[in-house]
């Protein structure tokens, strides 16, 4: 006789998470609920001494997002994933576009702190506000030491005035757009637009076949813009908070 499968754990914890913001972090491991289901992830939950659990639900399941509303989880934003093919061959990089330096770091940081405000962690007022600026603060200077940065730089000294983070998958062939931002007062004048399409050219030069990002629903300017440079939408999840 075979053994029956063992269930994946219905919880996993986030130690990377929990340790930033101080108190235990986990998510849930499907994107989709059933009664049973959704009475074995509370029940880890509490096990876990978790304080915050997320849920990313399948946006098509209706069902398991009316489970989750009832199981006390609170729905904080929708994130959608969007993506388009590399170009065969590298652009030529648009002017000003180039890897950010150690020096750009104190002027990325602080533009970090106030550029991504629309995001689920400080939608959701139980996260600290001062702690959510502080995570894409950490976030910016993980990706200079971890992934690759790029700035863009105006004037004779190349002022940096905006930022785009790419991370990439080589075993997929998958690069990703992480982070991105412009200076307030540059906004609305191009400047996107420039750091997304040298984000895509520095992942065709690097070999990938495809690129994405993740944005959320209400973020009317991000999606106008990744659908002018040749993104669409392929995925559309609910983002859930559960708090204990």
């Amino acid at each position: 006789m075979h053994a029956p499968p063992i269930a994946a754990a219905p919880v996993r914890v986030l130690p990377w998470d929990s340790a930033f913001f101080g108190f235990r972090i986990g998510c849930v491991t499907s994107s989709r609920l059933t009664p049973e289901l959704l009475e074995a992830t509370l029940a880890a939950g509490e096990t876990e001494r978790l304080r915050c659990l997320y849920f990313a639900a399948d946006v098509g399941c209706k069902a398991s997002s009316a489970l989750a509303r009832q199981g006390g989880f609170e729905l904080i934003e929708q994130r959608i994933d969007l993506a388009r093919p590399a170009p065969s061959a590298a652009r030529e990089l648009p002017t000003g576009f180039r890897a950010a330096v150690k020096e750009d770091l104190p002027t990325f940081t602080a533009l970090a702190r106030e550029a991504h405000t629309g995001t689920r962690f400080f939608k959701d007022a139980r996260f600290p506000r001062a702690r959510a600026a502080d995570l894409y603060a950490t976030w910016i200077e993980r990706d200079f030491r971890e992934h690759e940065l790029f700035a863009l730089g105006m004037g004779k000294q190349c002022e940096p005035v905006g930022y785009v983070s790419v991370q990439r998958d080589c075993a997929k062939g998958i690069g990703r757009i992480g982070l991105i931002a412009v200076a307030p007062r540059l906004r609305g004048h191009g400047c996107g637009h420039r750091l997304v399409q040298g984000a895509v050219s520095r992942c065709a030069e690097l070999g990938c076949r495809e690129i994405r990002v993740t944005t959320h629903s209400v973020n009317a300017t991000a999606l106008n813009l990744y659908r002018a440079e040749g993104f669409r939408p392929i995925e559309v999840r609910s983002m859930f908070h559960r708090w204990f």
